[in-house]
């Protein structure tokens, strides 16, 4: 019978249990525990003053209105509260609308039709009548395409601060602890069910 580095034996047969260990506890110093316990830790992200509240008509008029070659999204987020990647999004709505891309249009007015069936372009129907109550789509073509651009930002590539796909992995993550949670509680409850 053989044993191992941790100063257990070897059991004799493949099934059979390892003894039981009675080595002396090795303590891992205070840095090295705190520099493991950091490695789990999800990403951190400041989220905007007002992240997920509803969109105000003002802010949508703000946002529709920032001119392209002066304003830049994360001074137009601190100035109203939003997301950089948040304005992006919202501004390419603004962006589709007036260029007829995408069925946008159509969406818009699908929401109107039947706000609540289409309640998921709800956003698409906020800008779409914001920018028919400033006139956009009464400009001629060449002047709506003008206006159709997205503000300055660090790269043509970029699509905001990543805290959107931050919060969702924080979202999935507490998912999936509660999930392990039910099923522990469920497997505890088995167990005294079959003793």
């Amino acid at each position: 019978m053989g044993s191992n580095s941790q100063g257990r034996r070897a059991p004799d047969n493949p099934g059979d249990l390892l003894s039981e260990d009675h080595s002396e506890i090795k303590l891992v110093p205070a840095a090295d525990r705190e520099w493991w316990s950091r490695l789990n830790d999800t990403a951190k992200a400041r989220f905007a003053a007002r992240h997920r509240k509803k969109w105000t008509d003002e802010e949508t008029r703000r946002l529709i209105e920032a001119d392209p070659d002066d304003e830049d999204y994360y001074a137009l987020g601190a100035e109203t509260g939003r997301g950089p990647g948040a304005l992006r999004a919202r501004r390419s709505q603004m962006i589709h609308l007036l260029r007829d891309e995408y069925g946008y249009l159509e969406k818009a007015h699908a929401y109107f039709d039947d706000p609540k069936l289409n309640h998921k372009w709800a956003d698409i129907g906020q800008v779409y009548r914001v920018l028919e109550e400033l006139g956009y789509f009464k400009l001629a073509v060449h002047e709506q395409f003008e206006r159709a651009r997205h503000l300055r930002q660090p790269s043509e590539s970029w699509r905001g601060d990543n805290s959107f796909a931050v919060e969702r992995e924080q979202r999935v993550h507490a998912e999936a602890v509660k999930a392990r949670l039910r099923e522990a509680r469920a497997s505890r409850g088995r167990g005294r069910d079959d003793g």
